[in-house]
């Protein structure tokens, strides 16, 4: 900015720099303001992440109120007593076989995309959940629920998801995040409630008739209805997900999942060179 002064009758004229960087027109400093359809297309996005972390998080807790009452119900002998450490096995193992993936799942994100993670996580979460609810003895209860904590990745995906969806917009970042994260205490709070009211339904309301094609299913499988729901809850996740959320892997990077299986076998070829 130029100002003029006079001093003793002649003009000198000089140069004012602003002291606020942030007024000068470098467009680095310039902040993206979205348009409608950007943030009606972020709330979308944010939306299926939501349900996606929802579904994780049911997965986890909708066991809580049913996990020792399954555990007597698929160890022939086992005595109320004796319960505890059965149901503590059945319902941390999840998240106990989730940690040793954590890590491989953020590296196939990082090449094939966070999306792709994403639908993988919810869907074989539902297969899962689905297969979890016919399980007929606690082994194989127990190895359908590691199953379920190596293949979901879901929580630390969909932070990193709501985080780059903003596009470096501090407050879209703040409330993507903030929705996202508070579907943790949703979870925690419906989640025991509906699976304690699902369980064992023809002991729990004895005076209700299932009819004579339920009747039957239920009374073998009493903890089938709670995990029902949470493959619906998964599928319809990874539904959401294929349709709502965008990619935020840059292009340059992301490499197409068909390759998956190409990639997994040459690294692993490539594994006993490196070790000797």
């Amino acid at each position: 900015m130029k100002k003029q002064h006079q001093y003793d009758g002649v003009d000198t004229t000089t140069t004012e720099t602003s002291s606020h960087p942030e007024e000068t027109t470098n467009p680095k400093n310039a902040k993206c303001t979205p348009t409608p359809h950007e943030l009606h297309e972020h709330y979308l996005s944010t939306l299926a992440l939501c349900s996606a972390v929802f579904s994780m998080f049911y997965l986890i807790f909708s066991i809580f109120p049913y996990g020792g009452f399954m555990a007597l119900h698929l160890v022939p002998g086992l005595q109320p007593n004796s319960v505890g450490i059965y149901a503590g096995i059945l319902t941390g193992s999840m998240k106990i076989a989730s940690v040793v993936t954590a890590y491989p799942w953020g590296m196939l994100s990082d090449t094939y995309g966070r999306k792709f993670v994403l639908v993988f996580s919810t869907a074989s979460s539902g297969v899962f959940m689905f297969a979890f609810g016919f399980a007929t003895n606690f082994t194989v209860a127990v190895a359908i629920r590691v199953l379920i904590g190596l293949t979901n990745a879901t929580m630390t995906i969909a932070r990193v998801s709501a985080s780059e969806l903003a596009r470096g917009n501090h407050q879209l970042e703040a409330k993507g995040m903030g929705m996202v994260m508070s579907m943790v205490g949703v979870g925690m709070l419906f989640a025991p409630s509906i699976g304690g009211l699902l369980s064992e339904p023809i002991t729990q309301y004895a005076t209700v008739d299932f009819g004579p094609y339920f009747t039957p299913i239920l009374r073998q499988y009493p903890f089938l209805l709670p995990n029902v729901l949470g493959a619906v809850i998964s599928f319809l996740s990874t539904i959401l997900i294929l349709v709502s959320v965008e990619e935020t892997l840059p292009a340059e990077q992301l490499r197409s999942p068909k390759y998956i299986l190409v990639d997994g076998l040459s690294y692993l070829l490539r594994v006993p060179a490196h070790v000797s």
